[in-house]
């Protein structure tokens, strides 16, 4: 697990032919682990925001999980939906 620029256009997944049809995004507001604390540098009493997306194929089988920890007192979560 590597840093580096992963993208391919139209999405990595559709370019294998595995293209997202649904998206779920998990979110919850927990406080850290020990090693969570120290390698984000929160301050005691500082909660975070765990959010889980699960990418879905057209048969609602999981294509990918994203799973990313955001200190609780830096992020805001903004969510836009067409009607």
């Amino acid at each position: 697990m590597l840093p580096k620029d992963v993208s391919a256009p139209g999405g990595l997944l559709a370019s294998i032919r595995h293209p997202e049809a649904r998206i779920v995004d998990e979110i919850q507001i927990r406080m850290p682990t020990k090693e969570e604390s120290s390698r984000l540098g929160l301050p005691t009493g500082t909660p975070v925001a765990e959010h889980m997306r699960t990418g879905l194929g057209k048969d609602r089988k999981p294509l990918r999980v994203m799973l990313t920890i955001a200190p609780g007192d830096r992020h805001a979560l903004v969510y836009e939906l067409d009607t």
